[in-house]
């Protein structure tokens, strides 16, 4: 339990370890479009069924949401209705993404994939993407970055880049916890 606390806080002091970026989800630390987490004394059998567990316990519909591949990939396909504002008041997105995790003993890394983004307004239905492209099926197009790279939307970065975060330190947080297979990391249940 010591450990997770300490990861949850290492992780809320670093806020930060996905963000947006013009072509697409990548690690704050590297730039890459995943990050390895280490978890000591962790064979890969061990996070796999953490991170199992995890979609068991905080998904509606785990069956829907997971594929696996053996017990060396797990891809939770997520759906977040509302999930952050990416304009005015009114203007919140949808976002439909896969976040991937792979497993080695001591390690797992993490990748998310954005599949769509979909903005929900009172006025109009409307496509965000992470760069400026033609998309006419989503009709007006909200962008977080022009296509040469740079920002064009620093509302939606910045919300953005702090939702996904939230949305992933629970996993985080878990994957760095001892479980007893039940889903519950305390044996007094």
């Amino acid at each position: 339990m010591f450990m997770a606390i300490m990861i949850a806080v290492v992780v809320q002091a670093n806020a930060q370890i996905f963000k947006a970026s013009p072509t697409g989800v990548v690690a704050e630390k590297d730039g890459k479009d995943y990050i390895v987490m280490e978890v000591k004394d962790a064979s890969a059998h061990d996070l796999y069924q953490r991170a199992y567990q995890y979609v068991v316990q905080n998904f509606r519909n785990p069956d829907k949401v997971l594929n696996t591949m053996g017990e060396q990939v797990i891809n939770i396909h997520c759906a977040a209705t509302d999930a952050y504002r990416c304009r005015g008041i009114g203007n919140m997105a949808d976002v439909d993404m896969n976040i991937i995790l792979q497993f080695k003993d001591g390690r797992y890394k993490m990748k998310i994939n954005v599949n769509n983004q979909i903005v929900r307004s009172f006025y109009k239905l409307g496509g965000v993407r992470f760069t400026s492209k033609e998309h006419p099926e989503y009709g007006p197009t909200v962008t977080m970055f022009n296509s040469d790279g740079s920002v064009n939307s620093k509302i939606a970065v910045k919300n953005f880049n702090a939702w996904i975060n939230s949305y992933i330190t629970p996993l985080i947080v878990w994957m760095a916890e001892k479980h007893d297979g039940t889903g519950s990391s305390n044996d007094d249940w």
